[in-house]
C-alpha cells in the first residue's frame, strides 16, 4: 500500500501549493508520467508508422488498459470504449440513440455542461423534451421529485454519480431501477467517483457510464472511457466512423460494414496510443493505494474539514454533512462575501480551491491531502473573514 507521504513524493507541486482542485485536473504520479513520457518516445523511436508497432499499440496495448479498467469497475472489457473523456462518452450516446420527438430525458440541476449542454442542444435539434431533477436537497426529496417525473415518455435518465459542484453521492443504484421500471435508460456521469470510490457497474446495473481518467484516477488528460452494457450496443450506433471501429468492410457499390463487437465500435480514430500505457500505470497506482483506502481517508478529511467549517461565521454551505453521502468535493460561499476576492486572497498564500462563482468556492479533497493543508485553509478564511 502506498501512503500518504510516497503520494506526495511522487506529485511535486504539493511542494509548492496546497493543491485543493484535483476535481478539476489532478496531479499526475511521476510514475504515470514517466510510464508517458517513454511509451510516446521508444513508440516513435521504433516507428510508431510502421503497421506492426502502430497495430500493437493501437490493439494490444489499449486492450490491455481495457481489461483493467473493466477490473476495476466490474464489467466485460468489451463493453467498454476508450474515450479521451467523460464528455466524449455522454456524446456518443446522446447522439447514437434514434430518438423521436417528445421522448423525455430527464437531468438534473446539478449536472456540469458535459452531462447537460448537449441534451440541451439534443431538445432544440431533435425536438426531445428535457426534464430537470433539483438535487441540491436531501436524497429522500431527490428521490421524492424523481418519482413523479418519471413516466412512459422517459427514454433516458442522465444523472452523475457524483455532483460536481458539491460532492453529493447520489443513490444511484436506487435511480437506475426506478428508471428502469419505468421503461428508460440510463446513463451515468462518473467522472467524480471512479478513482474515489469502489464503483461495480453489474451492482448498479446501469445501461451506460462514463468516466475520465485525468481526475480522481491520477491519469493523464486524454482518457476516459464509456461502459455500454452489452444488450444496448445495438441500440447506439456509432456516430463517428473510421480505420479503428470496423470489423470488415468494403469499398464495391452495395458493400457491407461490419461493426466489431461490444464498445469498441465507437473507437473511430488514431490518437495518441501513449496515454494508454499511462493509464495502465495510473489504475495500478490507484490499486496499490486501494480504493477502500483511499475511499475512507477522504470520507474522514472531508467531514472534518466540513465540521470546521461550520464554525466560521457567514457560511453558505452547500454540501451534504453525511458523511456516507459526501465524496471529497466541499463547495461553500459566504454571505456578504465574493468568492472570486477570498479566491485571490488564497491563492496569493499558494492556497489553491476551485472559484465557481461570485458565491461560491469548492475544494477538493484527495487521498494525498493532508490535515495540517485543511487546517491552513481555514485559518486563512477566518483571518480573511475577521479583517475584510
Amino acid at each position: 500500500m502506498k501512503t500518504v507521504e510516497q503520494v506526495r513524493q511522487d506529485m511535486p507541486v504539493l511542494s509548492k501549493y496546497i493543491f485543493l482542485n484535483a476535481g478539476s485536473l489532478c496531479p499526475t504520479p511521476t510514475p504515470v508520467m514517466d510510464t508517458f513520457f517513454t511509451a510516446y518516445q521508444e513508440w516513435h523511436e521504433r516507428g510508431a508508422g510502421l503497421s506492426k508497432h502502430y497495430e500493437e499499440m493501437r490493439d494490444v496495448v489499449t486492450d490491455q488498459t481495457r481489461a483493467k479498467l473493466a477490473q476495476l469497475v466490474n464489467c466485460d472489457p468489451l463493453e467498454l470504449a476508450l474515450t479521451s473523456n467523460a464528455t466524449e462518452g455522454v456524446n456518443i450516446v446522446a447522439w447514437g440513440i434514434d430518438w423521436q420527438p417528445q421522448d423525455e430525458v430527464i437531468i438534473t440541476t446539478g449536472e456540469h455542461p458535459a452531462n447537460s449542454v448537449v441534451w440541451m442542444y439534443n431538445e432544440e435539434r431533435l425536438g426531445i423534451k428535457l426534464r430537470f431533477l433539483p438535487v441540491y436537497t436531501n436524497t429522500e426529496e431527490i428521490i421524492a421529485n424523481y418519482a413523479s417525473l418519471l413516466n412512459e415518455r422517459t427514454r433516458l435518465v442522465s444523472f452523475s454519480h457524483v455532483l460536481s459542484a458539491n460532492g453529493h453521492i447520489l443513490p444511484v443504484e436506487q435511480m437506475t431501477a426506478m428508471a428502469h421500471a419505468a421503461g428508460a435508460m440510463v446513463i451515468i456521469d462518473g467522472a467524480h467517483a471512479v478513482g474515489q470510490m469502489p464503483v461495480d457497474l453489474r451492482q448498479i446495473d446501469c445501461d451506460f457510464y462514463t468516466l475520465n481518467g485525468h481526475k480522481w484516477l491520477f491519469g493523464p488528460a486524454g482518457t476516459g472511457a464509456l461502459y455500454v452494457r452489452h444488450d444496448r450496443v445495438e441500440e447506439v450506433r456509432p456516430t463517428f466512423m473510421g480505420d479503428v471501429g470496423y470489423k470488415q468492410f468494403d469499398y464495391r457499390e452495395g458493400g457491407s460494414y461490419t461493426p466489431p463487437p461490444g464498445a469498441r465500435r465507437y473507437e473511430y480514430a488514431t490518437r495518441n496510443w501513449a496515454v494508454m500505457p499511462a493509464l495502465n500505470t495510473a489504475i495500478d497506482y490507484v490499486n496499490d493505494i486501494g480504493i477502500d483506502n483511499i475511499r475512507e481517508r477522504v470520507k474522514t478529511l472531508t467531514h472534518n474539514f466540513k465540521q470546521g467549517l461550520l464554525k466560521l461565521p457567514y457560511l453558505v454551505n452547500w454540501s451534504p454533512m453525511d458523511p456516507e453521502q459526501s465524496a471529497g468535493l466541499v463547495c461553500f460561499g459566504f454571505k456578504g462575501y465574493n468568492a472570486k476576492e477570498i479566491y485571490a486572497y488564497l491563492e496569493a498564500q499558494g492556497i489553491c480551491p476551485r472559484f465557481i462563482n461570485d458565491d461560491l468556492l469548492r475544494v477538493s479533497i484527495g487521498y494525498f491531502t493532508l490535515e495540517a493543508e485543511l487546517d491552513k485553509l481555514l485559518q486563512a478564511l477566518e483571518s480573511y473573514l475577521n479583517t475584510h
